[in-house]
């Protein structure tokens, strides 16, 4: 802790412009405030049965998903053997940092990391809305055709990823109580 407020005065990162003092609204459950004042209160009461089931059933299965394309890229990327394969090399570290990215999403809104929730809310904030985040795992799953060796597992892996983000979309729209609304960033 004494490195780090050492570090913190000789760079001076206190020095910030007076629009980054503003606190970001919090993504997480409960009482949600905004620059704007309260936008929503859900206490635990108002909740449908199962809500954390629910919301954990979603996440260990997004967070599946991620690693299952993650897995398969690096397979795809260590399976190039000339320079013929630079394409397939590049599609699969886009798989592997789109899929890195989706993961530290979701580890963010259940760990509560608040900066670095604040950090995705201001670079990635089309993850915080359903829609947005469902197509980007649809297009993420897309991207998974791309990898052409081996043969099989980048089809079986894009078409259950493909599959995914709209089956999440669809759930979403049959049963929205299960969602939490993230406010997204408000500079």
């Amino acid at each position: 802790l004494g490195h780090i407020l050492l570090l913190e005065s000789l760079f001076n990162v206190d020095n910030k412009p007076s629009w980054m003092d503003a606190p970001a609204p919090s993504s997480g459950g409960g009482d949600v405030e905004s620059a704007r004042g309260p936008v929503a209160t859900i206490s635990d009461a108002d909740r449908p049965p199962y809500f954390l089931a629910v919301k954990m059933a979603f996440f260990f299965t997004n967070i599946g998903m991620m690693v299952f394309l993650a897995a398969t890229a690096a397979l795809g990327i260590g399976s190039a053997t000339s320079i013929n394969d630079t394409g397939v090399i590049f599609v699969g570290l886009y798989v592997i940092i789109f899929a890195g990215l989706v993961t530290f999403y979701e580890l963010a809104q259940v760990l509560r990391w608040e900066r670095f929730d604040e950090f995705m809310k201001k670079n990635f904030g089309f993850l915080y809305g359903i829609y947005g985040k469902s197509f980007f795992i649809l297009m993420t799953g897309i991207l998974c055709f791309g990898l052409d060796k081996p043969k099989t597992l980048p089809m079986v892996c894009g078409i259950i990823v493909s599959a995914w983000g709209p089956a999440q979309m669809l759930i979403y729209m049959k049963f929205p109580e299960y969602f939490e609304v993230k406010t997204k960033y408000e500079p």
